[in-house]
């Protein structure tokens, strides 16, 4: 693996977390990062969105519109590359707001990686 890349998850919703009693994505981006034998580093808050499952592709785009920001980042953030772990890729809106989120922090490249696609 390329020095310098990092493995980011997208964390689940607060709500996930309760209800589930732990966040899965960041349990399949530890995954990810130990298999890689990179880091895995927990930028991204929880995102202040509501529950997308029934909402259509558009409303998906207006509720991940700015629903992420950078938690424990300061102003020595020095992780340019970085690869995206999510659960489910349905419309892509979630990845594309989390990966804006990054790039305005600064990192150059972000890939994405999920493990199930929905149609």
């Amino acid at each position: 693996m390329r020095e310098g890349v990092s493995v980011v998850p997208i964390p689940a919703t607060r709500e996930a977390q309760r209800s589930r009693g732990f966040d899965h994505g960041a349990s399949l981006a530890q995954a990810v990062a130990e298999y890689l034998h990179a880091p895995c580093a927990r930028l991204l808050e929880p995102p202040c969105a509501k529950d997308q499952r029934e909402l259509t592709r558009g409303e998906r785009f207006a509720n991940m519109e700015a629903a992420f920001s950078l938690q424990g980042v300061d102003c020595d953030f020095h992780i340019r590359n970085v690869i995206l772990v999510d659960d489910v890729f349905t419309t892509g809106a979630t990845l594309f707001a989390a990966a804006a989120t990054l790039r305005a922090a600064g990192v150059e490249h972000v890939r994405c990686a999920t493990f199930a696609r929905v149609y």
